[in-house]
């Protein structure tokens, strides 16, 4: 079996993953049949991640023409210092029905206040505990976002206030751990989450950097106790700049009818 390995510092010759995945949704209108999803997570700029690496993930990202893109947490690392030149550089990303967001537990550590705003300032829609209709020729499809659940204050129940439960619900979160915490009464039809790297060193199949409390968590589609959840692996690198097995992944999100 061939070793994967990544080693240094990711740059433009980076090999990242994109691929289509057509995932089947419950009550999809005929409008929304066929609609993209970029997701981008775990970029971690800042220690191992610079301008050049950023550069070309926002640039394949936008080549894929994607509808939507959902950035969903640790897009910075660890300090302040780095959050303006992150925002500035995700400016460049384009999607027709725009960019929406949520925080990650590093957003926390480089300052999620500061994160939210800078974000926010340069296009992007970071949605803390709340949600956000995408309307498509007349049809509707929900994105909500919760806070972090490890950093900050998760709170499904006010992100999907007001909603009847008649269009699907995507709901972006950072760590893929909330699908545990779901009110089966609340309409979620989908998950989209980062956090894991995907194990970002996958040995014998084994994840060995996987950080949720529910193993099962680790990439890619998994079956929660209420809806789907898609774990991406993320573009970046934390702790050490190695991925073994385990490549950087731009997942593109099709939406079908179930």
């Amino acid at each position: 079996m061939k070793l994967h390995v990544l080693w240094g510092r990711p740059d433009k010759n980076t090999p990242i993953d994109i691929h289509e995945v057509s995932l089947p949704i419950a009550g999809l209108a005929e409008a929304i049949i066929g609609l993209r999803l970029a997701l981008i997570t775990d970029l971690h700029y800042g220690r191992f991640v610079g301008d050049e690496y950023t550069s070309c993930v926002i640039e394949q990202v936008n080549a894929q023409c994607p509808d939507l893109i959902c950035l969903l947490g640790d897009m910075v690392n660890s300090s302040v210092s780095q959050i303006g030149s992150c925002a500035e550089l995700l400016a460049g990303l384009h999607a027709p029905l725009g960019i929406l967001g949520c925080l990650g537990n590093h957003e926390y550590f480089a300052g999620h206040q500061t994160a939210a705003k800078e974000y926010r300032r340069c296009g992007i829609d970071v949605l803390i505990n709340a949600h956000r209709r995408v309307a498509v020729g007349g049809a509707g499809l929900v994105i909500a976002g919760v806070d972090d659940l490890i950093s900050g204050r998760a709170d499904l129940g006010r992100a999907l206030a007001g909603l009847d439960g008649a269009e699907p619900v995507i709901l972006m979160s950072h760590s893929p751990d909330q699908a545990e915490c779901l009110d089966g009464d609340l309409r979620v039809d989908l998950i989209i989450s980062g956090h894991t790297h995907g194990g970002q060193i996958v040995l014998a199949g084994r994840s060995i950097m996987t950080r949720t409390h529910h193993k099962k968590y680790a990439r890619g589609l998994v079956a929660g106790p209420h809806c789907p959840v898609y774990i991406s692996r993320g573009v970046g690198v934390v702790a050490m700049p190695v991925r073994i097995n385990c490549r950087p992944e731009i997942p593109i999100i099709r939406l079908v009818r179930a």
